[in-house]
C-alpha cells in the first residue's frame, strides 16, 4: 500500500507556488539522487528508524522552503532569503510548542518527558537562530546554508525523539491494558468477598473506582500517543491522519558507550558545531571593531557551551546505562517470581488472582526495562548528535 505523502502539509502559500506541479513529486528530489530500491523504501507505507534523515530531507516542508529560499540567497535575493528564514523561525517555534509535553504525558514511561522537554528546547533554540540570522545584516549564502543545515539536522533529531516516544508510549498502553484487566478481576473477586460478608460496600466503590481512574489515565495516554504520531507524520511528509507501518527502533549497541571519550570527542564537536562555524563566518565579513568583539563572543560562549554539553551529555549516557542494568536484573528478578508463581498456580497453592497479580508485576518489569533501554538509545543518540554539531546554545 502506497502512502499519500506529498503536498499534505503544504502551507497555503506554498500550496499556491507549487499549484502548476504534479502531486508526489513536489517535494522528492530528482529521481537520479537515490536508486530505485531507495525510493521504493521511502515511498512505501513504513516508517524505518534508518529513514528518518531521507524523509526529513525529501518531504519535510521546512526543508523544501529552505532550499528554495537558497536557490534565491544564491542569486543575491538575500531579502527573500532572509524573509524565508523569518518565516521559518515562527513556523519553528510552533513546532517547539507543539512537541512540548502536556499534563497528558504524566502517565508515560520514565524519561519520556524529558526526552520531549530537550527536542521542545532544541526546537526553540534553532528557532531563535534562525531569527537572528534573517535580522542580520551580514549574512552570506555560508552562513544561510548553515542555519539551513542545522534546521534540518535539527529536524532529523526530533523525529527520531518522537519515533523514540512513540515506541515507549505503545509499550506503556500494553501496561495499562494489562493492568485494566487487573483491576477488573480485582473487582470481580471483591464482589466474591462481598457476598460472603468479607468486604463492605466501600471497598467494592473503591475498586470501582479504581478501575474508573485508570480508565481515566488510559485516555490521556492514548491522547499522547496520537499526538506523538501525528507530529512526527507532520515531519516526515505523510498526512495528519495517516497510518504509517512506524517499525522498532534498532537494538542497542552498547559498544558505542565504550567508543565515547568526551575528551576527545570535544573537539569534533567544536569544529562541527554550527553556531562555533556560523559565528565564525560572520567574523569574516564584518570589519567594525565592535562588531568583531561580539562576533568572537559569540564564538567563544558557543565554544564553551559545546564543552560543557558533551561532558554532561555523556554523563547522561552512563547514568542511562546504569538505570538499564539495573532494570535489567529487576526484570531477571521478576522472571524467576513468575516462574514460581505459575508453579504455585499450577499445583493449587496459588490463586487465580495472585496469578494475574504476578503477570502484571512481570509486564510492568518488562516495560521499565524496554523504557530503560530507549532512554539509553536517545541519551547516545544525543551525544553523538552533539559531535556532529549539533547542540542548544540555550
Amino acid at each position: 500500500m502506497k502512502r499519500n505523502k506529498r503536498l499534505c502539509a503544504l502551507s497555503l502559500g506554498l500550496a499556491a507556488l507549487l499549484a502548476a506541479v504534479p502531486a508526489g513529486t513536489a517535494f522528492a528530489s530528482p529521481e537520479f539522487a537515490h536508486t530505485a530500491e531507495e525510493w521504493e523504501r521511502l515511498r512505501d507505507n513504513v516508517m524505518e528508524y534508518g529513514e528518518l534523515a531521507d524523509l526529513i530531507r525529501e518531504y519535510n516542508t521546512t526543508v523544501y522552503q529552505n532550499q528554495i529560499a537558497y536557490e534565491n540567497a544564491r542569486d543575491q535575493d538575500f531579502n527573500d532569503a532572509k524573509d524565508a528564514l523569518w518565516d521559518q523561525a515562527n513556523a519553528m517555534f510552533d513546532q517547539a510548542d507543539a512537541m512540548y509535553p502536556d499534563d497528558s504525558y504524566t502517565m508515560a514511561p520514565d524519561g519520556l518527558y524529558a526526552n520531549m522537554l530537550y527536542g521542545s528546547a532544541m526546537m526553540e533554540y534553532y528557532a531563535k537562530t534562525a531569527l537572528q540570522a534573517s535580522e542580520s545584516s551580514v549574512t552570506d549564502n555560508t552562513m544561510l546554508r548553515i542555519r539551513y543545515d542545522q534546521q534540518e539536522a535539527g529536524l532529523v533529531m526530533q523525529a527520531q525523539i518522537l519515533m523514540n516516544s512513540y515506541e515507549q508510549l505503545e509499550d506503556n498502553m500494553a501496561l495499562l491494558e494489562d493492568s485494566r484487566g487487573l483491576l477488573e478481576a480485582v473487582y470481580q473477586s471483591t464482589l466474591i468477598q462481598q457476598a460472603q460478608g468479607m468486604v463492605t460496600q466501600a471497598d467494592v466503590l473503591a475498586a470501582e473506582e479504581s478501575i474508573s481512574n485508570l480508565e481515566a489515565n488510559i485516555q490521556a495516554a492514548q491522547k499522547s500517543r496520537d499526538q506523538v504520531k501525528r507530529s512526527l507524520c507532520l515531519l516526515t511528509g505523510w498526512s495528519v491522519d495517516a497510518e504509517p507501518d512506524i517499525r522498532p527502533l534498532p537494538e542497542l549497541d552498547l559498544s558505542r558507550i565504550d567508543r565515547m571519550n568526551p575528551d576527545v570527542d570535544v573537539e569534533t564537536a567544536i569544529a562541527n558545531n554550527y553556531d562555533v562555524r556560523y559565528y565564525t563566518k560572520q567574523l569574516e565579513n564584518v570589519s567594525e571593531e565592535s562588531s568583531r568583539k561580539t562576533a568572537q563572543s559569540q564564538i567563544d560562549n558557543a565554544k564553551e557551551t559545546v564543552r560543557n554539553q558533551v561532558r554532561t551529555l555523556y554523563e547522561t549516557v552512563l547514568d542511562q546505562k546504569n538505570t538499564y542494568d539495573t532494570a535489567l536484573q529487576a526484570l531477571a528478578l521478576e522472571e524467576v517470581n513468575k516462574r514460581d508463581m505459575d508453579l504455585k498456580y499450577q499445583i493449587g497453592t496459588a490463586s487465580a488472582l495472585e496469578q494475574r497479580q504476578e503477570q502484571n508485576a512481570y509486564i510492568q518489569a518488562q516495560v521499565n526495562a524496554e523504557t530503560a533501554r530507549l532512554n539509553l538509545f536517545q541519551a547516545m543518540e544525543n551525544y553523538d548528535w552533539a559531535i556532529k554539531g549539533l547542540v542548544s546554545g540555550s
